[in-house]
């Protein structure tokens, strides 16, 4: 008994596309940036980019007069237009027909139906599928939350993620079309200097800050040491009671969740951050020493889905392919209502 190629295919999509269709904003909770952006997500329109006018000045003319005073009239220019580019990112694998063949599974080129497949080749396949597809999706995710996180600059092609928008030098670089060293409406708060002494009073300047901008922050997320730092800088009163049993314990949450809140918002740990610090080793500041706040209401993540493609095999090659494509991009329409911290 054997399988056909034609068959393997399709077994194959079928077997990739049912698991992404089912499981595309199934991320696990060790990724919590990326379940944050896609619990939000919004449909990427097609075009060469995404851009919105956004008000930079009122170009206010108030002025107070009496009687026959003239009054002052001026052109206003309040809008600018940002512009922010899509990025493409795929994966995709490869199975030889031998490599198969010493799994156990019988391939014969065929079309659909042409060999009838034994149960134990039926067992062999799934298996073989199961842990290949998985594996893709699994990783697809892995490398598009790193990519999100990061400033867009690890190739020509990244796409602009965290670390540009909510930037730790805000004062310089071009991030969706518009120069921050020169326009001062573009530019997120920024304080790497926290410590055990000042964490408090700066992380309230911090918040003031974007309130001030844009409204309350909904989401925290941070890095270990820094997590560790603001666990430290709290001190917490215990009312003990005499006639009940005591139960000690020195952690704070539970489970994945820190317990740790700001202004009634949990920070969140983000073990991504101790990923990245092992790919840029030279940043200012460590991603495991950052915690960053973050308004919804001007992050926004948007793709067009992921698309599932089955190659045609070259004539010369004997083997099966699959890939997934995905096409999207992370854009805010107001950079100051997003802050950085970290501490020193």
């Amino acid at each position: 008994m054997a399988i056909s190629t034609a068959d393997l295919s399709i077994l194959a999509h079928y077997a990739l596309t049912n698991y992404v269709k089912n499981a595309t904003d199934q991320i696990r909770q060790e990724q919590p940036f990326l379940t944050f952006l896609k619990s939000k997500k919004k449909r990427m329109n097609a075009g060469p980019s995404e851009s919105e006018n956004i008000i930079k000045d009122y170009g206010s003319n108030f002025a107070f007069g009496y009687g026959e005073n003239t009054i002052a009239f001026n052109d206003r220019d309040p809008t600018v237009q940002n512009n922010w580019s899509w990025a493409r990112a795929t994966d995709a694998f490869k199975v030889s027909h031998d490599k198969l063949v010493a799994a156990g599974i019988d391939v014969r080129e065929g079309g659909r139906g042409e060999f009838r497949t034994s149960d134990n080749e039926k067992a062999i396949i799934s298996n073989f599928l199961a842990d290949n597809v998985y594996a893709l999706k699994e990783g697809f995710d892995k490398s598009l939350d790193l990519a999100l996180h990061r400033d867009g600059t690890s190739s020509n092609d990244a796409v602009v993620g965290l670390d540009a928008i909510v930037s730790l030098k805000p004062t310089t670089g071009t991030v969706g079309g518009i120069d921050r060293a020169k326009a001062t409406y573009w530019r997120n708060y920024a304080d790497t200097t926290l410590n055990a002494a000042t964490m408090r009073a700066k992380m309230e300047k911090a918040w003031r800050s974007c309130i001030r901008h844009g409204g309350t922050p909904d989401f925290i997320l941070a890095g270990g040491d820094f997590i560790d730092a603001y666990a430290s800088s709290v001190t917490v009163t215990q009312n003990a009671d005499a006639g009940a049993v005591k139960k000690i314990d020195v952690a704070v949450g539970e489970g994945m969740k820190t317990g740790l809140f700001y202004k009634g918002i949990e920070i969140v740990y983000d073990p991504t951050f101790d990923d990245l610090d092992a790919l840029e080793t030279t940043a200012s500041t460590a991603w495991s020493k950052r915690c960053y706040f973050i308004n919804s209401r001007h992050l926004f993540y948007k793709d067009n889905g992921i698309d599932i493609v089955r190659p045609t095999r070259p004539h010369n090659v004997l083997a099966f392919y699959e890939m997934i494509v995905w096409r999207g991009l992370l854009t805010s329409n107001r950079l100051n209502a997003h802050a950085v911290l970290g501490i020193s």
